[in-house]
């Protein structure tokens, strides 16, 4: 059983608000609001977030007339429907722009941009060497409006001297996109970044965040329980489930989940529940929707709830971040 608390999403991003000050604040609602739900997440924060951010054309469809930016390139057909609605669209290469250029010419309006700079994540984003010709392009351009410049934060959580390489790179090249768009915001900071106030600079990106994670102060907002349907002893050394795990466990609580609601059977050796304020780690592999948790000496019985993810608990690994839990469980 999933829960999402609307109102606790809205107090995160309002805590986020106050944390960034005048600066402004991009949600990020790609995948489905990291498995919150689209539009339910974006109107609980109509009049918070100043930007919705999405990867699909279609979601960026949904959002508008509110203002929203497509984080990748898109092909040419989704390109010419988004300049038509008004989103804001990445430019991160040659390619891309060209793309962009022939759809606005197409549809007889000017493309608002955010150019995507690489500075260390080696994803999406002009490099260095690009600056100059990317800058002189631009120049030329009568009919691509760039609206902001920015850039993403790959080891803010663990490497601060990295952090601060990617901010000076960046700087550094935006300063040359900015003498020819001098009204450009620029915005570099995620989640993890707004621990670092020198990387805020006007707008920040949040995802994560705002649905309770990776910032002190905010609350989880999405909740999993799954139901025990049976209860069973088992004798010493049994072979449990698919693949037959040797299990020392005397007593199974069997749950209704398993991976087609989204928890993957790589949790296999680091997830589990809880219940009465204990942990019930997997027993054997996860399957199709059932999996079977060691209850020894734990009094449980059928039809009781055990939690999966809740504010209070989440077991993790560096097989398995909260990510993954949020955008599959379902």
């Amino acid at each position: 059983m999933i829960s999402i608390d609307y109102n606790t999403i809205t107090e995160n991003a309002k805590k986020i608000k106050q944390r960034i000050g005048n600066g402004r604040l991009c949600a990020v609602v790609k995948s489905n609001a990291y498995g919150h739900g689209l539009m339910n997440t974006v109107q609980c924060l109509e009049g918070i977030a100043d930007v919705f951010a999405v990867d699909e054309t279609a979601d960026a469809l949904q959002i508008v007339p509110r203002p929203t930016l497509m984080l990748v390139p898109v092909q040419f057909e989704d390109c010419c429907r988004l300049i038509e609605n008004g989103v804001m669209l990445t430019v991160d290469s040659f390619d891309t722009l060209s793309v962009v250029e022939s759809a606005a010419r197409e549809v007889g309006k000017s493309a608002v941009v955010h150019v995507k700079l690489d500075t260390g994540m080696c994803r999406l984003g002009f490099i260095t060497d690009e600056a100059d010709d990317l800058v002189c392009r631009l120049s030329l351009c009568n009919c691509i409006e760039v609206a902001g410049i920015y850039s993403h934060l790959s080891c803010a959580d663990s490497d601060p001297e990295f952090t601060a390489n990617q901010l000076n790179t960046f700087l550094k090249l935006a300063g040359q996109i900015k003498c020819v768009f001098p009204d450009a915001i620029l915005h570099i900071s995620n989640t993890d970044g707004l621990k670092y106030p020198q990387c805020r600079l006007d707008m920040v990106r949040v995802g994560i965040g705002l649905y309770g994670y990776g910032l002190e102060g905010v609350i989880p907002a999405k909740s999993c329980s799954a139901r025990v349907i049976a209860v069973k002893s088992i004798l010493p050394d049994s072979r449990v489930g698919y693949g037959g795990t040797l299990s020392d466990a005397k007593k199974l609580a069997v749950v209704k989940l398993g991976y087609a609601n989204g928890y993957a059977r790589i949790n296999k050796s680091v997830g589990g529940g809880w219940y009465d304020g204990k942990f019930l780690p997997i027993v054997g592999n996860v399957c199709m929707g059932m999996m079977m948790l060691d209850a020894t000496d734990i009094k449980i019985d059928v039809g009781c709830w055990v939690e999966i993810l809740s504010p209070q608990h989440i077991a993790i690994d560096n097989q398995q971040i909260v990510y993954e839990l949020l955008c599959n469980l379902r």
